[in-house]
């Protein structure tokens, strides 16, 4: 089984019958039984929750359980059971009997990747019924990045939430054995303290608590509330320790005052019979000697401040006093003197007590509280209807207004409201009800409102003082969300485009401009149709309302001139269409472009609407002709020429390429700029004089195009719609009974009827180039027949597609990921009957691939098709058949990087790895030729694929000899911060688990001085960020430097300034057979080389003598082979062989390829490599680290 995204801790102890609804919410994740580890310890339950347990566990492969023989008495050993038993990347806490929402963990896991969390809160809620238990102050919105002395993130100190498994196991710091309440919050106290990421999901309820009603909940009161608060103290003196006194501390100790002290401990027990009330006083009151400052009095309500108060005086009548009241239901009634407000709870007054007034005093605190009921426009005035009130004062009079403020400038404007009609749907009070109306010729001060972004407010204000609130994201059935725009006309300044929106949070806003630009698309071209010289337009103005009457009409525009053409105009529930009929606008080359202008005209004014085209951008057209069609032209002209002109001769079809060569069409699945081996590949063949086109996958959907030498690159957009199928959507039943279930469905068929039209296609050249020697015999025409048959099946089937695709009009669903068991059965059964068919059934996504890539290698007519590794195969392998049924004899070279049988699956996907050996096996047997990175995988290759020829060894070692990119060269030890003398060892290659980048850091500890450098694709990447983390747990955060890539012609000079390369990748098949790249870039960057033991590398490395051999993982075995290497490099930079390292270059492994190319291609001798390219020295002949500066001479 692979490894689990996360695994789920239950801590179980007598949670029946709640615990199967519990493990049930687990095992229904989305996120996939295969991403879940589910890790149930039971602490010794008496009530059947055990053998509860073992019958799920019979039922589910990825449930373990734990029996303890005994209660521990606390869930803190089931706990730390089960992080010990743990595997999964993260690790979830969850009660027994409690559950969790159904996509819980695929957002919190979604977060935690998204933004590298060590941390992840998910929303909780109360299960219907048990409890109020949700901490709403914490989930006011999402937050990749949580401060925890901003935000109420420390509220929650319960263990149940998503920790990344590494940063957790690294604080050491097991949860307390024993301890019924509160064991976890030393624990997620100090986890806050050294996460450099908290995260929050406050969109979904992730958790759900259920507070049980007869208070058996292990939260429900402390067993010994004085030893308790011992307990809360320690955890404070830990926070003292971690942070200097002031308001970040004050922040996090408020908590434990409020939460663990004043209401669990002298709250909950004060009125139990076993309480000793004199010890409980006295422990309270030291610990509130000791933590409560006037920052944590601040942050306490009033009815806390008055029980610290009373706390402190030890006066045992009155706090008892507080605590009822605290117990009961009273209102909170307000009390207003003056301009202050206070809260009218016991003791305030009482000249006894003593208590100060200002433990009551709320002014601050107070908030507004609205709902909008209706927003209804009329002109330029706008009527809002709704309620405001302050909920601290609900009998006190008041007065309403609404506020413009504008978010640029801070400019407001203000207008009173008048008493509205209450609606009584709502819990305001009486006199809330409110309505305003704003017009916008006079709301700035009598004037018009001035152009920007308006932020609309409610303020309150009553006799201590205004409180205002942004209105809009509390409203009633009748307020309409959708975002509406008018033209309004406003006397004393121009017409204004009046835009209303709601912000994301819900909140109104008014945008005011009498210049609109095109982006906003107010004005959409929706039509374009030129008929010689007339072209007809029409375009949309999404208003909702305009001035009267108004006169619509397109204009062409090009700075001062404008040309006006009549329109027709029509009122639609869309907006305004606007149709009209105009002559081609004139072109010239020192002329700008044309842009389309919606004019609106009307009494006394009018205003000119940009109109955009359907790409959001100015719809207009050009003023002169492209260029490249001018040159296309040209070109085309002359060619013409020179074929009426020339006497005719015969020339062969390699005569007419550049240099004398033939066209290469290379194929590789990325975007080319990450992977230097196509890129030498590319460069080296257009040298030799190919006519080479490298094709690459496109990042981001666009195509892209740029030249490596004299090899141009093309990024071809590809949809992936086959990468999911029917079964991972759900089906709509209210739609139209030929509807497909999802948008996505509709797209998958309609991809699925052309591959299948592809695959016809292909068969039926393959038969013409094996009938084509000696014509067709029986069984040939009854294999034509059949594929007739089959293509009139086809063509239905896609008119049947086509009929639903018309026909679908919901959007896509998304569903579970499915059963691992069942996919690996699927996989089993199409692997063992499907053959090397099989995978058109367990991944059809490789026609994605056909289907983008094909069409654009036929169009290019290639002479050889040189396919990099096995996806890009099967299009080589397609197009080379199709070529050759036209009758061109294209050759097809495949280039294997891999031993797919060796690699580590890239997807969790059990039919991933069958689908892919099964499309390499069904094409490779088209290969004319074949090449790869060793020996070994060459001998691999012959015996698995059956080829008559042994593949040809093209080694990708770094290119020398090629001139690096202008400007300056990037320095290690510049970009590290280092000098020349400080020892700096470099690894340069991808991040990921595999590659066993972690020793590194671990082995840091006992290497002082030492600096490691990682030369990585993606420095961002969660894998990164974790070994940063580990660096800093162990004290070594400085001694380690994170850098990107450098172009590859960079690569030898930039890592030569390391004292040694480190290699410590694990044990994989695919590892074990090959020397990678980075073996040869550290070899002509001189430098020791520090490898596991891999075979291959590994066997080179103590052969050669150039570098030293540790156990894969062991980091004291990788410090014992360093220690080694910096002890005495100059041996090891010794034994480079200059012959040897001659073999390495790419100058070498050029030729052989190129010899590929020459036997399959009868083409003239290719000129030699360009001779301008400067010649590299040899690493072999660099001086000795201990000379710095004669070294930095030599590279």
């Amino acid at each position: 089984m692979s490894t689990p995204i996360v695994s789920v801790i239950i801590p179980v102890y007598n949670v029946m019958p709640w615990l199967t609804e519990c493990v049930q919410s687990v095992l229904d994740q989305t996120i996939g039984a295969s991403a879940v580890e589910i890790v149930a310890v039971d602490d010794g339950s008496t009530d059947g929750s055990g053998p509860e347990l073992d019958r799920l566990a019979a039922q589910a492969a990825n449930l373990r359980v734990t029996h303890l023989p005994g209660n521990s008495g606390g869930p803190g050993l089931p706990c730390n059971i089960g992080v010990a038993q743990a595997t999964g990347r993260y690790l979830f806490f969850l009660g027994g009997d409690d559950y969790l929402g159904t996509e819980a963990l695929a957002r919190m896991v979604a977060m935690a990747e998204r933004a590298g969390s060590d941390i992840v809160l998910g929303r909780t809620a109360p299960v219907p019924g048990y409890g109020t238990r949700s901490h709403q102050r914490i989930w006011t919105r999402n937050r990749p990045r949580a401060d925890l002395f901003t935000t109420r993130v420390y509220d929650s100190l319960g263990q149940i939430k998503l920790f990344r498994r590494d940063f957790f196991t690294g604080l050491n710091r097991p949860f307390e054995v024993g301890r019924r309440l509160a064991s976890d919050q030393p624990v997620v106290a100090y986890a806050y303290l050294h996460a450099d990421v908290i995260s929050i999901v406050a969109d979904y309820d992730c958790y759900y608590i259920r507070d049980r009603r007869d208070g058996t909940n292990a939260t429900a009161r402390p067993d010994d509330p004085v030893e308790f608060i011992a307990h809360v103290d320690g955890i404070c003196r830990m926070l003292a320790d971690h942070i200097p006194p002031g308001r970040d501390r004050d922040h996090l100790v408020e908590r434990h005052v409020r939460n663990e002290v004043l209401k669990w401990a002298v709250g909950r027990c004060w009125d139990d019979p076993d309480t000793d009330r004199p010890a409980l006083l006295t422990a309270a009151g030291d610990f509130l000697r000791d933590w409560l400052t006037p920052g944590v009095v601040d942050e306490l309500t009033p009815l806390y401040r008055v029980m610290a108060d009373r706390v402190l005086a030890a006066d045992e009548a009155r706090l008892t006093r507080v605590i009822r009241f605290q117990q009961s239901d009273a209102p909170r009634r307000a009390i207003v003197e003056g301009d202050r407000v206070y809260v009218d709870l016991p003791l305030f007054g009482d000249p006894e007590a003593g208590v100060p007034d200002r433990y009551y005093d709320v002014t601050e605190r107070l908030t507004v509280r609205h709902r909008v009921d209706g927003c209804e426009w009329r002109g330029s005035r706008v009527t809002l209807t709704g309620a405001a009130w302050t909920p601290q004062l609900p009998g006190e009079p008041h007065r309403t207004y609404l506020v413009l403020r504008e978010r640029d400038t801070g400019a407001e404007h203000r207008i009173p409201a008048r008493p509205g009609e209450a609606i009584g749907h709502g819990d305001e009070p009486d006199g809330a009800a409110f309505r305003v109306e704003c017009d916008l010729s006079t709301a700035a001060d009598g004037g018009p409102l001035p152009d920007g972004r308006w932020d609309l407010l409610v303020a309150v204000e009553f006799a201590g003082g205004t409180r205002d609130h942004r209105i809009g994201a509390v409203h009633g059935d009748g307020y309409d969300l959708a975002t509406s725009r008018r033209v309004v006309d406003l006397p004393g300044r121009d017409p204004a485009l009046v835009t209303a929106h709601t912000t994301r949070f819900g909140n109104l806003t008014l945008r005011l401009e009498s210049r609109p630009g095109a982006s906003r698309r107010t004005a959409l071209l929706t039509e374009s149709i030129r008929a010689g010289s007339r072209l007809r337009l029409k375009v949309r103005a999404g208003l909702a309302d305009w001035p009267t009457p108004l006169t619509a009409a397109l204009c062409l525009r090009r700075g001062t001139d404008v040309r006006r053409v009549p329109a027709r105009s029509q009122a639609t529930v869309d907006g305004l269409d606007v149709t009209g009929t105009l002559a081609w606008p004139g072109t010239g080359w020192l002329r700008a472009a044309w842009t389309v202008v919606l004019r609106l005209d009307w009494p006394g004014g009018g205003m000119d609407l940009p109109v955009a085209s359907p790409r959001g951008r100015t719809a207009g057209f050009p003023a002169r002709p492209p260029l490249r069609r001018i040159l296309r032209r040209i070109a085309g002209a002359a060619r013409r020429a020179v074929a009426t002109t020339a006497t005719p001769v015969a020339v062969t079809r390699a005569e007419t390429r550049p240099g004398g060569r033939g066209t290469v069409v290379m194929l590789v699945d990325n975007a080319v700029v990450s992977d230097s081996r196509v890129q030498k590949t590319a460069r080296s063949a257009a040298e030799n004089g190919w006519d080479v086109t490298l094709l690459g996958r496109s990042p981001d959907k666009r195509p892209r195009t740029w030249r490596i030498g004299g090899a141009r690159v093309r990024l071809i957009p590809m949809r992936s719609p086959l990468r999911l199928r029917p079964a991972q959507f759900r089906k709509d039943w209210l739609h139209r009974p030929l509807a497909y279930p999802a948008g996505r469905t509709s797209a998958w068929r309609v991809q699925k009827a052309k591959a299948r039209r592809a695959d016809l296609d292909t068969r039926l050249a393959a038969w013409r180039v094996r009938t084509a020697p000696d014509g067709p015999g029986p069984l040939d025409r009854l294999t034509l027949l059949g594929w007739r048959f089959a293509s009139a099946s086809a063509k239905l089937s896609r008119r049947w597609v086509a009929l639903r695709e018309r026909q679908t009009t919901a959007a896509k669903r998304d569903a579970g990921r499915g059963d691992l068991r069942g996919r690996a059965a699927y996989a089993r059964l199409w692997g063992r009957f499907g053959g090397a068919r099989a995978w058109r059934h367990l991944d059809p996504s490789l026609w994605d691939y056909e289907l983008a890539f094909g069409p654009v290698v036929d169009a290019l007519r290639p002479d050889i098709v040189h396919a990099n590794d096995f996806r890009m195969l099967g299009v080589g392998a397609r197009a080379v058949l199709r070529a050759r049924a036209a009758g061109r004899p294209t050759r097809l070279v495949w280039d294997a990087h891999e031993y797919l049988p060796g690699i580590k699956p890239w997807r969790d996907d059990p039919r991933w790895l069958p689908a892919m050996t099964a499309h390499e096996t069904e094409h490779a047997r088209y290969a004319d030729a074949v090449v790869t990175v060793s020996d070994e995988l060459a001998s691999l290759l012959r015996r698995r694929h059956g080829l008559t020829r042994t593949p040809a060894v093209v080694l990708n070692a770094p290119d020398v000899d090629a001139a690096p990119p202008a400007g300056a060269r990037p320095d290690l030890r510049a970009s590290c911060g280092l000098g020349p003398d400080t020892p700096l060892v470099v690894y340069s290659g991808s991040a990921a688990p595999q590659r066993g980048l972690d020793v590194m850091i671990e082995g840091l500890p006992a290497l002082p001085g030492v600096h490691v450098a990682l030369v990585v694709n993606r420095p961002e990447s969660p894998y990164v960020a974790g070994l940063l983390a580990t660096a800093a747990d162990l004290g070594v955060a400085s001694r380690v430097h994170v850098l990107p890539y450098v172009p590859h012609e960079n690569v030898v000079d930039f890592l030569s300034a390391a004292d040694a390369g480190v290699i410590p990748i694990h044990h994989w098949p695919n590892h074990e057979i090959a020397l990678i790249t980075k073996y040869f870039e550290y070899a002509h960057a001189g430098l020791p080389i520090v490898v596991s033991d891999v075979r291959a590398m590994a066997d080179t490395t103590l052969r050669t003598g150039i570098g030293e051999v540790f156990v894969a993982g062991d980091a004291d075995d990788y410090v014992r082979a360093l220690k080694s290497v910096l002890a005495d490099p100059g041996r090891y930079r010794r034994a480079y062989d200059p012959a040897l390292l001659e073999q390495w270059t790419w100058r070498r492994q050029a030729a052989i390829l190129d010899e590929v190319y020459r036997r399959l291609s009868p083409a003239p001798a290719a000129p030699q490599t360009d001779p301008r390219r400067p010649h590299r020295p040899d690493p072999a002949n660099r001086t000795e680290p201990g000379d710095r500066t004669s070294r930095s001479t030599v590279t």
